[in-house]
């Protein structure tokens, strides 16, 4: 995906939380990640005893309003209102207004706060990124005002939806070339293949006649395709200034359908 592009519109959120049912709690990851070009978000911080801040959903969703330009609930513990100050800058008149929040699912545990390849490769990317844990409970609303003052966007359109096999056939070979990968086959040979080159130096090799993997690969395209659409209209709404702020949410199930 074009982070930088994303990044340069808005301020990226990469959130995955599995919801414990018999406790009504969650457990989870978040990652806010900022551009080169601005700073709303703050290294990762420690509390007083050296360990890396833990947020709440709650803390996360007022997190996301502050950002969007609009004051924390009420509600809000001051713990939390402290919590949220390790966050961000504490400068009220400079936001991004504009939010991409991005749901993976099937990241088990604490994954995305973690270190690894994909953490390496977004701190080359992006400007600043603040990872932090997620526990307790499972529900929180993201406040926000009236609809002419913030715009929400649902990037939920699937391939499925409307792609035959031809249709499919060219946005793989299309999805292929956009990232420097390789497409093989078609739909009714046996040697059907997507290869995605990561950025370890590594390759992914898709085969496609495995329905998880074309689930995944599907689910891929859809949410580079999504974003795509989505910030071009996001560029348009900034030149006309109709509304001062949007939040964008999506969410990628490619990982779910290959490990469960």
């Amino acid at each position: 995906m074009e982070f930088r592009l994303v990044l340069h519109l808005s301020l990226l959120i990469l959130l995955s939380t599995q919801q414990l049912q018999a406790r009504g709690e969650s457990k989870g990851s978040v990652a806010f990640i900022d551009g080169y070009l601005q700073r709303y978000i703050r290294n990762n911080a420690q509390d007083s005893s050296g360990k890396a801040i833990s947020m709440s959903l709650t803390e996360v969703a007022a997190t996301i309003s502050v950002l969007l330009g609009f004051a924390p609930p009420p509600s809000l513990p001051a713990a939390s209102s402290s919590k949220l100050s390790q966050v961000l800058y504490p400068n009220p008149f400079d936001k991004p207004h504009a939010i991409f929040l991005l749901e993976v699912g099937g990241v088990v545990g604490y994954v995305l706060a973690e270190p690894s390849d994909y953490t390496e490769y977004l701190n080359t990317q992006a400007g600043e990124v603040f990872k932090s844990s997620i526990s307790g409970s499972s529900n929180a609303k993201i406040e926000l005002p009236g609809e002419d003052e913030v715009s929400v966007v649902h990037l939920d359109r699937t391939l499925d939806f409307e792609c035959n096999d031809a249709c499919l056939d060219e946005e793989l070979r299309e999805f292929a070339s956009w990232i420097g990968g390789s497409y093989v086959g078609s739909i009714d040979s046996s040697d059907w293949k997507l290869t995605i080159s990561l950025s370890s130096g590594s390759t992914l090799d898709l085969h496609l006649t495995k329905k998880s993997d074309l689930q995944f690969a599907s689910s891929l395209i859809s949410l580079v395709t999504n974003v795509k659409k989505t910030m071009a209209k996001h560029e348009v709404l900034s030149g006309r200034r109709i509304i001062s702020s949007e939040i964008m949410k999506g969410h990628f199930s490619g990982i779910e359908v290959i490990c469960f």
